[in-house]
């Protein structure tokens, strides 16, 4: 059985399970919170964390007991020496949280501060290509409106409940089709394509039809490379 001293308190390893299960609840977290900043009365306590069922409250004093808690001379709620320590755990935990949460979101600001600058650059090129007779109205336009919906896309699925299926379509199909088209041209120039090509000499509808043929089994086998590599990651987003 494993004894940890605590300010000349014996916690055995029972009682251990017993701080980690309760520190679980946010209820119990927030009754810490709320002596830590002082002795705080049965009715300061219900008020302050606008619980509605005093059974509710009493269950989790109940619960906390004497292993986080205790009662003043006036019969006030305040932390026992287990129980400032078990704030402190609680403290680190929430500030490494939102030092977690603020890394991210910086993160997410400027992948979209890159992606929209990138839009409007690219869009700036296109338009005065266009204007200069290089591009057509077609492709400045679809560029001009598409790209904005797949940003919108992006956005949507990274918050989708649904994120990891949609992920796996997208790393299955999609990079099955993205990476099944140099694996196709590849297969075709082995083929067909340079001078040492076993069927170069091959003309018209045969010729054709080892084209076509070969497509299907290059997305095929580039589909099952990114299932393989999604799989080895557990098709998590890519940022």
């Amino acid at each position: 059985m494993i004894i940890i001293l605590i300010n000349n308190k014996q916690l055995s390893e029972k009682e251990l399970t017993q701080i980690f299960n309760m520190l679980k609840h946010p209820l119990r977290r927030a009754i810490l919170k709320q002596l830590s900043k002082g002795p705080r009365a049965y009715s300061q306590i219900l008020k302050n964390l606008n619980i509605q069922e005093s059974s509710v409250l009493n269950y989790h004093l109940r619960e906390m007991g004497n292993l986080m808690i205790k009662k003043d001379v006036n019969g006030k709620y305040e932390l026992n020496e287990v129980g400032k320590i078990c704030l402190q755990l609680v403290l680190k935990v929430k500030e490494k949280e939102d030092i977690r949460r603020f890394n991210k979101l910086q993160l997410v600001v400027v992948q979209n501060l890159i992606a929209i600058g990138i839009y409007v650059g690219a869009l700036t090129i296109f338009w005065i290509e266009y204007f200069r007779g290089y591009f057509s109205l077609l492709g400045t336009t679809f560029y001009t409106f598409m790209t904005p919906l797949v940003l919108i896309s992006v956005y949507y699925i990274r918050k989708s409940i649904h994120q990891r299926n949609i992920y796996k379509f997208i790393v299955i199909i999609l990079g099955g089709v993205a990476l099944g088209w140099p694996i196709w041209v590849l297969i075709n120039f082995i083929l067909i394509g340079a001078t040492w090509a076993p069927f170069y000499n091959l003309q018209g509808i045969v010729r054709t039809i080892i084209v076509i043929s070969t497509i299907a089994p290059s997305c095929i086998v580039a589909g099952y490379i990114c299932y393989k590599w999604g799989k080895k990651r557990d098709f998590r987003p890519f940022m």
